[in-house]
């Protein structure tokens, strides 16, 4: 038995992009030869079963169904462990049966490897069998990487450049296509990711700004007082015919210094401003499927394991991040790939190493470095 997952097929392998009925993409390919695949939008779990009838179809395959409740249990699916949460008992759970002698179980694990990782580990003896397989599967990447191993067995530095080439392409294409199909999308997300910056700043802080701002007009008012009383007790003699602009002044008034109150009042508010406007900003929302970053990310993981109550919550928040920084933490668990602009990349850089991403934060330190 072989376990696989259908976001990562139906995005990035024509045969079950059709049989799963997912969008339609246009991924880019290196293709051996041009190849006429318009049938693929025809397919379903009834007819890719009839090659052996001598229709359009995989020869190999026996049959493709909905899994029945016998298939659900857990002793027939391997049981359920900390490490895999997600077991056979999913209702969107698609049973395969392949004809072994057709397409070898080794052979199919080899597809699966390249397609989730674009290598495998096929020794020389098997890429002429694999390359067969690869192609009539629709894999010509993974034939041509079969290729290179057959022309450069000789050369080995030379397979590998050539081979390290087409996994580069094969996960940019990929990325794309999870990008295009699945990220932050509503086709068959299975979860809410919610992102707030208010917990960073917690009630005690507001409730002291708020008295801080209460202090202040306390002192307002203890300032006019002491100037009215200043005012009371130095006020000199003015006749009644003076004019306004001689009338006295205290020394010490702020009247004195132009701009002086003003400047005491915007002072006051630029303070007001800095303590609360972080409380209501950059609040965000992003739809997920949970197996991604339980698969990418070691954090995620653990949390979405049973022993967690986000395992079972179809709601997530995380506290203390920009809804720009999560969104791009996210994109790049989806696609290994990442738009990182210069105002996040510190507090992703913090963001990833609370995460345990150790990739993303050397991408990080690298961009910090440039500037």
């Amino acid at each position: 038995t072989l376990y696989a997952h259908q976001y990562i097929l139906g995005c990035a392998w024509d045969i079950f992009n059709s049989i799963l009925d997912y969008p339609d993409r246009d991924m880019k390919r290196l293709l051996n030869n041009q190849r006429n695949v318009g049938y693929l939008d025809d397919w379903d779990m009834e007819t890719i079963n009839d090659k052996d009838n001598g229709k359009e179809g995989i020869h190999g395959f026996k049959s493709i169904r909905k899994a029945s409740q016998n298939d659900k249990e857990a002793v027939n699916e391997g049981g359920l462990d900390d490490f895999n949460p997600y077991n056979a008992d999913s209702e969107n759970l698609i049973i395969i049966e392949v004809n072994q002698d057709v397409l070898p179980k080794k052979m199919l694990l080899y597809c699966l490897q390249f397609v989730y990782t674009g290598q495998c580990k096929v020794k020389l003896s098997e890429t002429e069998r694999l390359s067969e397989i690869a192609t009539e599967l629709l894999l010509d990447e993974l034939a041509t990487y079969c290729g290179n191993m057959r022309t450069f067995s000789q050369q080995l530095d030379e397979c590998k450049v050539m081979n390290a080439s087409i996994t580069t392409y094969w996960l940019d294409a990929c990325a794309e296509q999870y990008k295009e199909i699945l990220f932050d999308r509503q086709y068959k997300y299975d979860c809410v990711i919610k992102t707030s910056l208010a917990a960073k700043y917690d009630k005690k802080m507001v409730n002291n700004a708020k008295n801080d701002d209460d202090d202040d007009k306390k002192e307002e008012n203890k300032e006019d007082e002491s100037e009215n009383a200043a005012v009371a007790g130095k006020m000199i003699y003015q006749t009644p015919d003076a004019n306004d602009e001689d009338k006295p002044t205290v020394e010490g008034d702020a009247d004195a210094v132009p701009g002086a109150n003003h400047n005491i009042d915007e002072a006051k508010e630029e303070k007001k401003q800095e303590m609360q406007a972080p409380i209501i900003e950059n609040d965000g929302e992003f739809r997920a499927h949970k197996i991604i970053p339980w698969c990418r990310c070691d954090v995620f993981q653990a949390m979405l394991n049973n022993n967690f109550k986000e395992s079972h919550e179809s709601t997530i928040t995380f506290h203390g991040i920009r809804a720009k920084t999560f969104g791009t933490f996210l994109e790049y668990l989806y696609t290994d790939h990442a738009q990182i602009d210069d105002d996040i990349v510190m507090p992703l850089l913090e963001y990833s190493n609370l995460m345990r991403e150790p990739r993303l934060i050397s991408w990080c330190e690298y961009l910090m470095s440039k500037v």
